[in-house]
């Protein structure tokens, strides 16, 4: 049976700033929910007053109802390692209930942030195999047939000309 994939705000806001929300839909809408929490929720709400491409990831259906992991001490040591001491308290927060929720349903987690990939990656948590970025999804969605070679790469430069993308996938890019 296929696992849950749990987006966090940076991987949806990512890939909806660049226009491939569907790429996600494509490759993971049959896969069982959950898909996001709470606090992702609550993050993109918040961009929505300045980001247009907050509203359109608030108007996907198939993200269906967010959900809040049940390990709540979890979550808060988590955003605390997370964190450093000068963040507010809601700093991180969404990454913390992603990879935590991920863990309690046996689903992945899909992030662009960072220092969520890394500390989801460890074993306490996911484990590496079950940690992916938008590099992931995009290459999957080349193999599909979906993107070509060179959406992949435009994808890549788009994200990356902010500075945010974390490429895993090994990519021989210019």
């Amino acid at each position: 049976m296929a696992q849950p994939v749990i987006y966090d705000t940076c991987l949806l806001s990512h890939v909806a700033e660049i226009g491939y929300l569907h790429i996600l839909d494509f490759l993971y809408k049959d896969r069982p929910e959950p898909r996001w929490t709470p606090a992702v929720k609550r993050e993109v709400t918040k961009g929505a007053a300045i980001h247009v491409f907050c509203k359109q990831i608030l108007a996907l259906t198939w993200l269906g109802e967010p959900q809040e992991p049940q390990d709540t001490n979890a979550v808060l040591h988590l955003r605390n390692q997370l964190s450093s001491q000068d963040d507010p308290q809601t700093a991180n927060m969404g990454e913390a209930e992603s990879i935590i929720l991920a863990r309690e349903v046996n689903g992945s987690f899909m992030t662009n942030d960072f220092g969520a990939y890394y500390r989801a990656g460890e074993k306490q948590y996911l484990a590496p195999n079950r940690v992916f970025s938008a590099c992931n999804a995009l290459n999957e969605a080349r193999e599909y047939g979906k993107l070509s070679p060179i959406e992949v790469e435009e994808a890549h430069n788009l994200i990356r000309a902010k500075r945010r993308m974390i490429c895993d996938c090994r990519l021989k890019l210019p």
